[in-house]
């Protein structure tokens, strides 16, 4: 009998989550947009944060996850641009669809494994140009 309770004590305590629809997230200024590196570490001394070793892991084949938030005036053909090092080629870039820029959906971006050198790298930026 107390294990039939706590079964159901378990499911008043679950939270329905639709995967079919992607997280809206609240569209904030320009002025404020940062880019959100997950798992980035905060703080580290002299630097906006650290990645560990295990953080790079985890989407190897793709590279380091960068997310852009949506940000006011978010609109179709915006071109965002993801720098890394490199001040004039991109590691990554996206053309903001109809779909994202009316759901408003964060942007992913990756730098490739291979422009991660141990120690220090900087500077990492995007770019949006409006479309």
């Amino acid at each position: 009998m107390n294990q039939i309770n706590q079964l159901e004590t378990e499911k008043t305590n679950l939270t329905e989550i639709d995967l079919t629809q992607p997280e809206t997230i609240t569209p904030i200024s320009f002025a404020d947009l940062t880019l959100n590196i997950p798992n980035m570490t905060t703080p580290v001394v002299g630097y906006d944060g650290g990645i560990n070793k295990a953080a790079l892991n985890v989407q190897r084949d793709k590279g380091l996850r960068c997310i852009l938030k949506p940000y006011l005036e978010m609109a179709e053909d915006d071109f965002i641009e993801l720098f890394c090092v490199n001040t004039a080629t991109p590691v990554a870039f996206h053309t903001v669809t109809a779909y994202e820029a009316e759901k408003g959906l964060q942007i992913p971006l990756y730098i490739p494994f291979l422009r991660l050198n141990e120690g220090s790298v900087g500077p990492v930026f995007f770019r949006v140009t409006r479309g």
